[in-house]
């Protein structure tokens, strides 16, 4: 229910997907339409009393005209849990996309829809922008690469590249992506082409997480197998550098920290790791407190989420906990951040943007 600015009249929401709007003096129904195809959850006015913005059952968001019933504003919302969020590298959009099959386009100064909405025919589990925010690499669930063009909106090279889910993806250079899957492979790729340039293995079991440092000479892998590799990326190849035996059971993210010297890794077994690459030992062990999904640093903390639907900041100069935000309603799969902005993608389909500060 919800009333309108002169508080002459009252709007009703249905199960039936349609909204009613009353004269309250006289008990009658005014108008009628159907802004959705499911029940009809929350209603609001305008600060100009002119349009009502709905959400419903079906996952809609409409705006539509007091006077007429008419919609200017009609969005969809992801429809299951959203696995990957990337910002452009201009830093005006941020990417995300979804079990639901689609990836969508979200402006970083209103958070509304900017344009770009791609449906695919599999999940997506990773995303990374490509040459000068001109192509998108998607890693999805049947074990394909997706580059889609920002321009067209559409698919323009797809190529078989892991057995399983493709579960990360990064760009290297202009010209080439590295991916990780869960047959446990790490491969360089030409996207333009699709062309496999080199392939290696140093995990037992699939890789879940991947990370580039900062300068791009380093990657991180987690795997399935508990253990983090550290691997050299020069010219095009990988060399494989460090093993560190990080978790009891599955590594589910893995970044740098800013100087490129620790690597952060996260796992099933609720623990975040500080890891030293000069001394090739653990230096700060934080503790979430359960399985951890998903893991951002920057220069005084470590950020976690996790499947209890919560996002931890740990001070990283005391390993002590700080702040616990709340707000997702299922368990949080990814974080992306930008300038003073975190944004967290959760099961419950939702993205949430919080201030740093």
């Amino acid at each position: 229910v919800a009333y309108t600015r002169d508080d002459e009249h009252v709007l009703t929401g249905s199960r039936d997907g349609s909204i009613r709007l009353w004269d309250r003096k006289q008990a009658q129904v005014v108008r009628k339409w159907y802004p959705h195809q499911r029940h009809v959850n929350r209603m609001r006015v305008s600060p100009d009393g002119k349009w009502v913005l709905s959400y419903g059952g079906d996952q809609l968001l409409t705006e539509s005209s007091l006077e007429t019933g008419a919609g200017r504003l009609d969005w969809h919302r992801h429809r299951a849990g959203i696995h990957a969020l990337v910002f452009t590298r201009d830093g005006t959009r941020l990417l995300s996309g979804s079990s639901d099959k689609t990836i969508r386009s979200w402006d970083v100064e209103s958070w509304g829809p900017s344009g770009l909405s791609v449906d695919l025919d599999t999940e997506v589990h990773a995303l990374a922008i490509l040459d000068e925010d001109l192509h998108l690499a998607a890693g999805c669930k049947d074990g394909t690469v997706r580059i889609i063009s920002f321009e067209r909106g559409e698919t323009v090279q797809s190529f078989p590249a892991h057995l399983g889910y493709v579960r990360a993806v990064e760009r290297i250079s202009n010209d080439r992506i590295l991916t990780a899957g869960d047959d446990g492979a790490l491969r360089i790729w030409d996207w333009r082409s699709g062309d496999d340039i080199t392939e290696m293995t140093g995990h037992l079991g699939g890789i879940l997480s991947l990370g580039i440092s900062a300068d791009g000479t380093l990657v991180a892998t987690g795997g399935r197998d508990g253990t983090v590799c550290v691997w050299k990326l020069g010219t095009g190849e990988l060399e494989n550098a460090m093993r560190f035996v990080a978790h009891r059971g599955w590594v589910e993210a893995v970044t740098f920290g800013p100087d490129n010297e620790r690597v952060f890794s996260a796992g099933r077994d609720g623990l975040v790791v500080e890891w030293n690459l000069r001394a090739e030992c653990d230096a700060l062990t934080l503790d979430h407190g359960s399985w951890v999904e998903s893991i951002a640093v920057c220069d005084s903390e470590v950020i976690s989420a996790g499947n209890d639907g919560l996002i931890s900041v740990f001070d990283r100069e005391t390993g002590k906990r700080v702040r616990v935000l709340t707000g997702h309603e299922g368990e949080v799969h990814t974080i992306a951040m930008a300038g003073k902005n975190l944004v967290t993608g959760s099961a419950d389909t939702t993205m949430l943007v919080w201030a740093l500060s």
